[in-house]
């Protein structure tokens, strides 16, 4: 079993999930891994409710963690950046939370996209140009496809561009340069 979510009220939701990893061990001797664990409400403070901190316990006996993304700001232009953490989740593969939490989502997976993609092309640079193109086209371009899909056109403008750039850099690697011109 992966994945699981669960959806609604922290008084309902909480204790739910606390008696469902009890039936998975009872049951079928699985555990949750309540340590890979996250909670987000848009609409709802967990960082103090009471629900949250007497159920689903993690091993060092702390409550769940509320999910977020680590992130950078800088209020003024050549400021020293702050950390901050702005709160969502990742539902089957696509950000979902504030709004600030999404933009950094994307903003690391391009970053990470286009170091795998750069990677991939100095490592396979001397090889057959069919096998670039196999590696490239169909293993990393659809990651990136498939949010580009899942979230509003607004916040991935940007990635698509990148993506865009990517796959014509592909195409004359794989070919030569000016093919798409």
């Amino acid at each position: 079993m992966d994945d699981g979510y669960a959806f609604g009220p922290a008084e309902v939701v909480f204790p739910a999930v606390e008696a469902f990893a009890a039936w998975l061990l009872e049951t079928l001797g699985l555990e949750l891994q309540f340590d890979k664990s996250m909670c987000y409400s848009e609409g709802y403070n967990l960082g103090s409710c009471p629900h949250r901190m007497e159920h689903c316990r993690m091993p060092d006996g702390g409550p769940m963690p509320v999910g977020g993304i680590d992130a950078e700001y800088r209020r003024i232009e050549g400021e020293e950046p702050r950390m901050w953490r702005p709160r969502g989740i990742e539902v089957a593969g696509v950000p979902l939370g504030e709004y600030e939490y999404v933009r950094e989502y994307l903003r690391q997976r391009e970053a990470s996209f286009e170091e795998q993609f750069n990677k991939t092309m100095v490592e396979l640079q001397d090889s057959d140009p069919y096998a670039t193109w196999a590696a490239a086209y169909y293993c990393l371009m659809p990651k990136m496809d498939y949010l580009i899909r899942h979230l509003p056109t607004g916040l991935t403008l940007e990635l698509a561009g990148k993506v865009d750039e990517c796959g014509q850099r592909l195409a004359e690697a794989c070919s030569h340069t000016g093919i798409l011109d």
